[in-house]
């Protein structure tokens, strides 16, 4: 989680960047629709185009199915740039590995592009979701979509709610999809207290008064900048010592989904696990 606030905070800096990347989140949402998946997904590809990561969609697909049914794509690009290494014209002919690998992987790729494009018509997200994991025929995927989407409009009033009160505006929609899918797992603090945790709340007051008591003695200090630089200190080494428990239970987890990839599962299957584990790690 303390990761995740410090994208959420870079992402927040990117912002200020020019009307490249909300040109790319608008037309993604005309392309995919509105619902709340869509427009979260929107939402990487709008923090891609803040990070300078501008990559086709071709490229964001051919990541995505490389490890599973169209090894040869992998094969081949990894032959032709090997053989690049030794082209008279070295760039011209990494150019065209590229070109290579996107035509494997859109050929490859191209009955699952068919079967999803029929799911965007589908009504609920439930079953928008069940019939995209039917493209994938991974029976598991479509029971982890089941019960990710089971509860029904709940989650996606609390979507609308938190768009209608915060604006339609790209880092807006992406900070709603998060709480779109806390609410799927059932966790639906507010951004305030799972900072307040993470830093100064529930299981570890003691930090936050130990800063304070600091703070007061520091006043009378006679180098009140030295003191009040070591109640900084303190504060820092108690909070992460509460925090440890917690980093190690995600980075676990973390070493879980790795592994889940590396065995060839899908990266819906694979993602879903990795939430479920994630979940307790709050009271580790």
């Amino acid at each position: 989680m303390k990761y995740f606030i410090a994208v959420l905070y870079l992402a927040y800096i990117a912002t200020a960047s020019a009307d490249k990347c909300t040109d790319v989140y608008d037309s993604c949402v005309n392309a995919t629709g509105s619902d709340p998946m869509s427009r979260f997904k929107c939402g990487m590809k709008y923090l891609r185009c803040r990070f300078n990561d501008m990559r086709s969609d071709e490229e964001i697909a051919d990541e995505l199915f490389d490890g599973e049914d169209k090894p040869e794509c992998k094969v081949g690009f990894v032959d032709c740039m090997k053989a690049a290494q030794k082209a008279e014209d070295k760039m011209a002919a990494r150019k065209m590995c590229i070109k290579n690998k996107y035509v494997c992987a859109k050929e490859n790729a191209k009955e699952k592009y068919a079967c999803l494009k029929k799911c965007k018509d589908v009504d609920g997200m439930k079953e928008k979701m069940r019939c995209a994991a039917k493209c994938f025929k991974k029976e598991e995927e479509e029971e982890a979509a089941d019960e990710l989407f089971d509860e029904g409009d709940k989650c996606t009033d609390v979507y609308n709610s938190c768009v209608k009160a915060t604006g339609s505006d790209p880092m807006s929609r992406f900070k709603c999809g998060m709480k779109y899918l806390r609410c799927r797992f059932n966790d639906m603090r507010s951004d305030e207290e799972i900072a307040d945790e993470l830093f100064d709340g529930e299981d570890k007051p003691e930090c936050k008064v130990g800063f304070v008591d600091c703070m007061k003695a520091a006043r009378n200090a006679e180098d009140k900048m030295a003191a009040s630089k070591v109640c900084f200190e303190k504060k820092a080494a108690c909070i992460k010592d509460k925090l440890q428990p917690k980093i190690d239970c995600v980075n676990k987890c973390r070493e879980e989904l790795k592994s889940c990839r590396a065995d060839g599962s899908s990266r819906m299957q694979c993602g879903y696990k990795f939430y479920k584990c994630v979940k307790p790690c709050k009271d580790a």
